[in-house]
């Protein structure tokens, strides 16, 4: 697969879709579309109180152990800071726009960008190859995310696309 975030080349020619190194035949497209890609609030708001609730364990475990309270009150500080950082952090993110090309097999994120417009023309610029035989076309974006994210857990039959 391509890199994670940086510049990536997508064009059509010679009836093939390319993206980055990868090509897909046009005739094997069964659909394309854009999504957007939501930061998840309702998970980073979850994983906050989590970290609180961790965060007052360890100060009070800290406390217990030390018998000051002053240094489990820090603790709980720490902790708290820390994933209220992680909580601004996520909640900061902006709406980004997912590429989806689904071929007779599952579909494949291609592409993740900012720029709505970008994507959106993305996918009438395939829509329109996938009918036209002369069609060609040539993009360089920046991407944030591109191809599948393989897990391997264990041996071989263990194999996850996320």
């Amino acid at each position: 697969m391509a890199n994670r975030r940086g510049v990536i080349e997508i064009a059509v020619r010679e009836r093939f879709l390319w993206v980055g190194e990868e090509a897909y035949p046009l005739h094997n497209i069964a659909r394309v579309w854009s999504t957007p890609v939501r930061p998840d609030v309702r998970r980073a708001l979850g994983r906050f109180l989590a970290t609180c609730a961790f965060g007052v364990l360890v100060g009070m475990a800290g406390a217990y152990l030390s018998g000051m309270s002053a240094m489990g009150g820090a603790l709980f500080l720490i902790v708290a800071f820390v994933g209220l950082l992680v909580l601004i952090i996520t909640l900061a993110r902006r709406t980004r726009y997912g590429l989806i090309v689904e071929t007779t097999g599952p579909p494949y994120a291609l592409i993740v960008s900012r720029d709505e417009a970008q994507v959106g023309g993305l996918v009438k610029q395939i829509a329109h190859a996938i009918n036209n035989p002369q069609a060609e076309f040539h993009y360089v974006i920046e991407n944030l995310h591109f191809g599948d994210n393989i897990t391997q857990i264990g041996d071989r039959n263990s194999v996850h696309k996320r």
